[in-house]
């Protein structure tokens, strides 16, 4: 039996229900229109299917969350960035959003998405990574990527561990051993691993059971990939999550660290390691107005490591007869590539160590920062195109954007600085000191809005 959803006459979600039994119903729309569809049948815990579209006919207008001079920690708001290379979550204390420690081997806030399922209790983070050349058969990573995809959308990735199989209309991971001993999990499990993990954290960082967040998605995301991550959250102890779009998380972010002037029009450019999202906004008398949103579900920080993966696999080869991306030393180059991308945003130019893979050759190959740009400019073409598409459909044009957001951890990377300042030469710049925090703490912010609402409503204290 299934029940299906329609808005504005667009059927836009079908929720299968058991046919035996009872099963109870509530739709709840908060105060920007935003509706879930709340189902509870015996034995199975809330679960939510938000919409992430505010229910407006010509408009998408919400509410700025507030900055206070002080908030009620108790409300336990949370918001989770649930990244493809790495995971933030924050909560909301006495003085406002504040990052959760996730990574118990390095702690620190970022938990980097990686899952080892053969372990006891499927560790993540940096642990993982750190095992990943000596033990790579049960490694998972890229899970945001495959969730919720059709099995032909899927663009197969040279340097994962496993094969991607279509089991049941949903995508599976399929591992192998040394012993050629098969291992399968679902790609909605490997996020529910790190969705434990985070909300293992919370819960000590919190000093309670916490059972409820907002979780952030791409703007690009479907409705499949939406019901996948529900489930994902389900698996991890989540009892109740809503859904917001990365992008408008990151403006709630923005407008908390920044004071926008009224009737500014800000695009806002997050450029994360799997995705980029766009959103041209009006910010007017405490509300946004979202204009458009747009996005890249196949461009991030990871394809510009693949550009130097590539770049330095091709020299080891021809140098020293060295194929790295067909041995398990590929890990190590994953890690070195994406090390040597960190230092090309603050240094001019780097080296990779060939005795990292050939132990008897000291010898390096350098790289500069000009040569990583050089290889970057489809990429970067790729983001300019998306800009400009994204411009032409709100029918604006570039001197009309009067502020630019960069968001994300890739908003590091120089050539990103400077494709949107020479894009947009007369608006201003902004970038926080913590680009890739940014969306998780919009969530929690946009989470303690909505609890404090219901707490006013109920007459319950506002602090303590």
């Amino acid at each position: 039996m299934a029940l299906k959803i329609y808005e504005n006459g667009a059927l836009t979600q079908t929720i299968n229900i058991c046919e035996k039994g009872t099963t109870i119903m509530n739709i709840k729309i908060d105060k920007n229109g935003i509706f879930s569809i709340i189902l509870k049948r015996k034995g199975i815990n809330f679960r939510f299917f938000p919409f992430s579209k505010p229910i407006k006919k010509n408009r998408t207008i919400y509410k700025i969350p507030p900055k206070l001079v002080y908030y009620n920690k108790n409300l336990n708001a949370v918001g989770i960035d649930l990244g493809t290379s790495e995971c933030y979550a924050s909560v909301i204390r006495r003085n406002g959003p504040e990052g959760i420690v996730l990574d118990s081997k390095t702690n620190n806030r970022n938990l980097p998405s990686y899952v080892a399922i053969d372990e006891l209790n499927e560790p993540c983070g940096q642990y993982v990574i750190n095992r990943m050349e000596r033990k790579p058969e049960f490694l998972a990573f890229d899970g945001k990527r495959l969730i919720g995809k059709e099995f032909d959308e899927i663009v197969i990735d040279p340097l994962w561990s496993f094969k991607v199989i279509n089991y049941c209309e949903q995508i599976y991971l399929l591992f192998y051993d040394k012993e050629n001993v098969p291992a399968v999990r679902s790609s909605t499990y490997i996020l529910s691993c790190l969705l434990k993990q985070i909300k293992q954290k919370t819960d000590e960082f919190q000093g309670t059971n916490i059972s409820e967040a907002i979780i952030t998605i791409p703007s690009s995301f479907t409705e499949k990939q939406k019901d996948a991550t529900t489930d994902a959250a389900n698996i991890a102890g989540w009892e109740t999550i809503h859904f917001l779009s990365e992008p408008i998380a990151a403006l709630f972010a923005c407008s908390y660290e920044t004071d926008i002037p009224n009737k500014s029009i800000a695009l806002l450019f997050d450029f994360g390691g799997g995705t980029t999202d766009i959103c041209i906004s009006k910010i007017f008398n405490g509300k946004i107005e979202i204009l458009i949103e747009s996005g890249d579900a196949f461009l991030g920080g990871k394809d510009f490591d693949r550009l130097l993966i590539n770049h330095f696999n091709s020299a080891l080869k021809h140098k020293y007869g060295l194929n790295v991306l067909e041995t398990n030393k590929k890990y190590r180059l994953m890690i070195k590539c994406r090390e040597i991308k960190h230092t090309l945003s603050v240094q001019m130019d780097d080296n990779l160590f060939v005795d990292d893979f050939k132990f008897d050759e000291d010898d390096v190959i350098p790289i500069t920062r000009k040569e990583f740009e050089d290889m970057a400019v489809d990429l970067i073409l790729r983001g300019k195109n998306l800009i400009t598409d994204t411009l032409k459909k709100a029918k604006l044009n570039r001197d009309e954007i009067n502020i630019v957001f960069r968001v994300g951890g890739g908003c590091r990377i120089p050539m990103i600085k400077k494709m949107l300042k020479e894009m947009f030469p007369k608006s201003q710049h902004q970038c926080s000191i913590h680009p890739e925090e940014l969306v998780a703490k919009g969530a929690a912010l946009y989470a303690y809005e909505l609890k404090n609402e219901k707490n006013v409503k109920d007459n319950k204290s506002m602090f303590f």
